[in-house]
């Protein structure tokens, strides 16, 4: 298998797409239709192959670092702190998505999602630019709901763990912006600077 990028320019707009070349396989994978498009059969093996990666992950990690529906956490920033603890050991990075507060201001429900999740807004400007930047968003699946209303604790109430997109080497999970974080002697130094 190998990794390529393909940048195409579609009604005027720059666009970069990630493809995965599988060589020496046989793409036909539904003999029985023959207006299956190319680019489906390749996302239909590569989400195959990343639903089988996340389930050999989720075999070496211990089944209590796993998000399971009904875990209960004290407060927001706990549940935040698991599921990027997780999504450390998966190889992704995550975010704060929607949220709903209680008339009294206090936080009711929560999504964290996969950073890939959703589209980037297409800007007018775009046009005009020399440089653009690569595709951030995948319409990934990957989220977690945490609800407030039921126990006064918060409980994770959905958890979705398949991704629309490759992710990243454990090894390399550091470099997601979820995950950087600067110690007090790094911070230091930058003062000193």
């Amino acid at each position: 298998m190998m990794d390529s990028n393909d940048d195409y320019i579609v009604d005027g707009e720059f666009q970069t797409r990630r493809r995965l070349e599988f060589e020496g396989r046989d793409n036909n994978i539904f003999p029985e239709s023959n207006t299956i498009d190319e680019n489906e059969v390749r996302d239909y093996e590569a989400t195959v192959d990343i639903t089988k990666k996340i389930e050999v992950i989720h075999g070496e990690i211990d089944d209590k670092l796993i998000l399971k529906v009904g875990m209960k956490f004290q407060t927001e920033d706990e549940a935040y702190d698991f599921y990027n603890a997780y999504a450390y050991r998966v190889g992704f990075s995550i975010r704060k998505s929607k949220g709903y507060k209680g008339k009294d201001g206090t936080m009711i429900n929560r999504i964290f999602c996969c950073s890939c999740e959703g589209y980037r807004e297409k800007n007018k400007k775009d046009i005009n630019l020399k440089i653009h930047h690569a595709e951030t968003r995948f319409s990934c699946l990957a989220k977690m709901k945490i609800d407030c209303r039921q126990i006064g604790k918060y409980q994770a109430v959905e958890f979705i763990a398949h991704h629309t997109h490759v992710t990243s080497s454990p090894n390399k999970s550091h470099l997601h912006r979820s995950h950087r974080k600067l110690t007090p002697t790094q911070s230091a130094e930058i003062d000193l600077a």
